[in-house]
């Protein structure tokens, strides 16, 4: 047997009250009576009987839910409209605190309103978890805001969901020009055509992802870090066109340093002063030194050094680098393959922060084929073309240093020596320049053989040679012992067969020598005491050798005073002839011989006293010249007269002049 229909829609109501923790209310207007259910009661912990009327429910509410339902309940009352809504209750022990509530009217037939009846459902839980969400999304959203990297969300199709002030200020773009855009669409896609694919792949895989963009203008490059999460992606973007800046400038730079023609090394100072590493070197190192970035890098720029690198500039480097100095210095170095080169170096210190140099920027220029035309220009200048012995300017700052040197205790002496080849002129005169140029050179080669590697040979000009001997002893004997055991060696070597292109030739040399060092001397001096010498080995008849005696001085000065007075002489009109007569047959006069005379204000001077230094002197060709005028003078004197027309003149000419 069922039960009554009432009896089981009670049933139903308790168990519908139960499962929802709702509870229910019936008004009738007839009687304004109010029932609640136990439901009812339960949810807003009341005691039972209560409340019994509507006034008495609504006081359970705060006053903007009262006067919210008041309302609702006025309109359902008078028109029969179903309410649904929410309302807060008076806290109190036990009861609820948010609760929803939905009510109707019961009409009758004729659609008059007979009584009301509502549902009350708590929601205390549910506000309470939506009011917490909210705080939640408040804090979070304050955060996101106040993060000074710009921060954005997109949505799984890439649009913007949020946008953080930085985003706004770096995109140059309101939050309502970005929201609900897609992040591609906002960059930019014609810069940016990997983009789209990279964002629509990390919401596929859930994969973070991190891209570089070039945005719209204004241009900038923004570093994209996205993050995947279950409502899209968030995205942090960073600007980094001042880094791609700096990478284009220094990828520019390097480029250019490494197609410079110059050498560029980049050396890093390794900590405690142990020295320098390679980090960096250009195409044009490759290409001169034959070494490989490769195999340089990390290793001391000392690989290039060998053997003839000069420690004098080795160790102005070192100075420079203790000192964090730049410095400039030409040294030789040593390709891989072990040839040899001049380099023109540059180092310059790079101080980073303050902290002293961390690198070292070395640039360098192959300068050996200036330094080969330096040289050559410094061999033009210094040593003579023929023979490639040092020339006169070369032996003369050699002596000076040598004659400047500070006096030992006791000084140690040298020699010099002026060597001329007896009866060059014949060979120059007979066979040609050309076999005088073989003899010269020849010559030249012999006398290096004589003398010590640290001796000087030099070439005067035509046949002239000067041999100068350093550091021979403190001794005098000793030196002058050594000097004879050389000059005898020069003398028998220049005396050995020549071979001319074939023509063999014998010759001799005379030599004069003077020592120095003993006393303080001038340059001029000694030269001229070694000149004095030499002469004097000619006049005693040649391939010998002579050491200057203060003798030669006094008469080389006072052949030098005749000379000075023969030129006045000849200038004062002081020279004269006598004529001697000549007797032919039957003691008859057919001539006369012209005897020149030299009358000086004091004396008549003959001609034993000056004719010789005339002829050493060349004076000897303007004086035979003024003889042979003045005797041709007379005779055309005398052809006047017939007693000494038949007359002739004899003169005695000089074998200079009569060449």
């Amino acid at each position: 047997m069922q039960p009554p229909a009432a009896a089981r829609a009670a049933g139903l109501l308790q168990l519908l009250e139960r499962s929802t923790g709702a509870g229910g209310w019936t008004l009738d207007l007839a009687s304004d009576k109010l029932q609640c259910t136990a439901g009812l009661h339960k949810l807003l912990a009341l005691p039972a009987g209560l409340p019994q009327t509507l006034p008495e429910l609504l006081d359970l509410l705060t006053p903007e839910s009262r006067a919210a339902l008041s309302v609702a309940l006025a309109d359902c009352r008078q028109s029969a409209a179903p309410f649904d809504l929410e309302a807060q209750l008076i806290a109190a022990p036990g009861r609820a605190q948010w609760v929803r509530c939905s009510g109707q009217a019961l009409q009758g037939t004729a659609g008059q309103v007979l009584a009301l009846q509502g549902i009350i459902w708590d929601l205390t839980a549910h506000k309470q978890s939506e009011q917490a969400s909210r705080r939640v999304l408040m804090q979070l959203s304050t955060t996101l805001a106040s993060i000074s990297e710009a921060f954005a969300t997109l949505d799984t199709q890439g649009r913007f969901t949020f946008v953080n002030p930085a985003t706004e200020h770096l995109l140059q773009r309101s939050s309502a020009q970005l929201l609900g855009q897609a992040i591609w669409h906002v960059l930019g896609e014609q810069y940016n055509a990997q983009l789209q694919p990279a964002i629509e792949g990390a919401l596929q895989s859930g994969k973070n992802i991190e891209v570089e963009v070039l945005s719209l203008p204004p241009q900038r490059w923004l570093e994209l870090r996205a993050y995947a999460f279950a409502e899209g992606l968030a995205v942090y973007f960073h600007d980094v066109t001042e880094r791609h800046q700096v990478q284009a400038q220094l990828e520019l730079l390097q480029t250019s340093i490494s197609r410079l023609n110059d050498i560029v090394l980049i050396a890093e100072a390794e900590p405690e002063g142990k020295g320098l590493r390679i980090v960096f070197a250009n195409d044009a190192f490759e290409k001169q030194t034959g070494y490989s970035q490769a195999e340089v890098l990390g290793r001391s720029p000392d690989l290039l050094q060998g053997p003839l690198t000069q420690k004098s500039q080795i160790n102005r480097i070192n100075q420079a680098l203790q000192h964090s100095q730049p410095v400039r210095v030409e040294l030789i170095n040593y390709k891989k393959n072990g040839e040899q080169f001049w380099m023109e170096l540059e180092l310059v210190p790079v101080d980073q922060h303050d902290r002293g140099p961390t690198h070292w920027v070395a640039v360098g220029r192959d300068v050996t084929a200036r330094k080969a035309a330096d040289d050559e220009i410094e061999h033009l200048a210094f040593y003579d073309t023929l023979t490639g012995l040092p020339n006169r300017q070369l032996l003369m700052e050699r002596l000076d240093r040598a004659l400047a040197k500070p006096t030992s205790v006791p000084p140690r002496l040298g020699a010099l020596m002026f060597i001329d080849l007896d009866n060059f002129k014949v060979i120059n005169d007979t066979l040609g320049h050309a076999k005088g140029d073989l003899l010269l050179q020849q010559a030249a080669a012999r006398l290096q053989a004589c003398v010590r590697r640290s001796d000087t040979v030099a070439r005067l000009g035509g046949d002239e040679f000067v041999v100068m001997l350093e550091d021979l002893s403190p001794k005098v004997d000793l030196a002058l012992r050594k000097t004879r055991v050389v000059s005898h060696k020069i003398l028998h070597a220049l005396a050995e067969p020549y071979d001319l292109d074939g023509l063999s030739y014998r010759g001799t040399c005379s030599i004069g020598i003077t020592q120095f060092g003993e006393q303080s001397v001038s340059l001029g001096s000694v030269l001229k005491q070694a000149d004095l010498a030499m002469y004097q080995a000619k006049a005693a008849g040649r391939n010998a050798a002579c050491f200057f005696d203060p003798a030669m001085q006094a008469l080389a000065s006072a052949n030098a005073a005749l000379t000075t007075e023969l030129r006045n002489a000849l200038h004062d009109q002081q020279f004269v002839l006598h004529y001697q007569p000549q007797v032919g047959r039957n003691d008859r006069m057919i001539g006369v011989e012209a005897l020149l005379r030299w009358q000086r204000a004091d004396r008549l001077v003959m001609p034993d006293e000056f004719i010789a230094q005339a002829e050493e002197s060349g004076l000897i060709l303007p004086l035979g010249a003024w003889v042979l005028e003045t005797a041709c003078a007379q005779l055309a004197k005398w052809g006047k007269d017939a007693a000494t027309a038949h007359l002739s003149i004899a003169v005695n000419v000089s074998a200079r002049q009569f060449q």
